[in-house]
């Protein structure tokens, strides 16, 4: 079992415990403390796809993300960075972290997708969101998939630019781990996070939407003293782990279709009302009326 299965393991067994959400969070931030390097970039490697047996909106969908916030601040202290998870209300940022050497702070907000939604817009990485989080800190990283930002143009680069938002990514992550590029008297890693301010002088208004990532992929492996693996060769391995993955979320599906060809009659059709959730929709109905009627009968006093 390789790490990241581990983890998805312990991730379903601890939602499952009636304690509460940050004793869970603890002891998943206690699990991934002690990892090792290689298990560590075996777990960002794969976390920033949403397995498809937890069910949307579930609570083990939520544990998941907060467990992708863990993820996120572990690795900004595997790269020299003082990083912890923040548990401000919901609209805030996920993780702080700041430079021991450097002077800046930055928030960071980890992003997973699941490989069956549809397309994506602005709206899904919340850049505006994010700047607004901010609050005193120096940057402000947004953590996704690097295939899962738009890929030709898109209003997202256009808001990372216009508010220095750095679109950063896992793949970036593993690149920099890979590599040892860490934040040091001698290397200020803020030159990445303000990459998109950079780049934002020298982009006409009319090539403002236009996907920049290509070019930030090299800015950042020129960061590496010592190139020991390319942009190139982190993205090839990650491909075929993607692809590898892409064959596991399948079959769930694929399981969950074989079983469904085996229901009885009477089975089927318990199902597919529970699916369609009309018992919980002729319930709220009755709860509407009898508040209008309430209101209209107080009205009418």
């Amino acid at each position: 079992m390789s790490a990241y299965e581990e983890l998805q393991y312990k991730i379903k067994e601890v939602s499952a415990q009636d304690n509460s959400f940050e004793e869970k969070a603890g002891y998943i931030k206690n699990y991934i403390d002690d990892v090792t390097r290689d298990q560590l970039l075996n777990i960002i490697s794969g976390i920033g796809i949403i397995p498809e047996f937890v069910g949307h909106d579930s609570t083990e969908e939520k544990f998941y993300a907060k467990v992708s916030d863990i993820v996120l601040s572990k690795c900004f202290s595997e790269i020299g960075l003082k990083s912890r998870v923040l548990t401000e209300r919901a609209d805030a940022a996920d993780v702080y972290a700041e430079s021991f050497y450097n002077g800046y702070s930055l928030v960071g907000d980890a992003k997973i997708f699941r490989l069956s939604r549809t397309a994506k817009n602005q709206k899904d990485f919340k850049v505006a969101g994010l700047d607004s989080w901010r609050g005193d800190a120096d940057y402000a990283v947004l953590c996704s998939p690097w295939y899962q930002y738009p890929i030709r143009t898109s209003q997202v680069y256009k808001e990372a630019l216009d508010r220095n938002v750095s679109l950063f990514s896992w793949e970036y992550l593993i690149f920099m781990l890979k590599n040892g590029i860490k934040d040091t008297q001698n290397c200020d890693l803020s030159t990445i996070w303000s990459y998109s301010a950079t780049l934002s002088k020298t982009t006409i208004n009319a090539d403002s939407k236009k996907r920049f990532l290509e070019k930030q992929n090299k800015f950042i492996e020129a960061q590496a003293d010592d190139l020991r693996y390319s942009m190139s060769d982190v993205f090839s391995d990650e491909e075929a782990g993607i692809m590898t993955r892409g064959d596991v979320e399948k079959s769930y599906w694929e399981s969950i279709i074989k079983n469904i060809k085996n229901y009885s009659r009477e089975k089927a059709i318990t199902e597919l009302l529970k699916e369609k959730k009309i018992d919980k929709k002729i319930s709220q109905i009755d709860k509407t009326v009898e508040g209008a009627q309430k209101t209209f009968e107080a009205a009418t006093k």
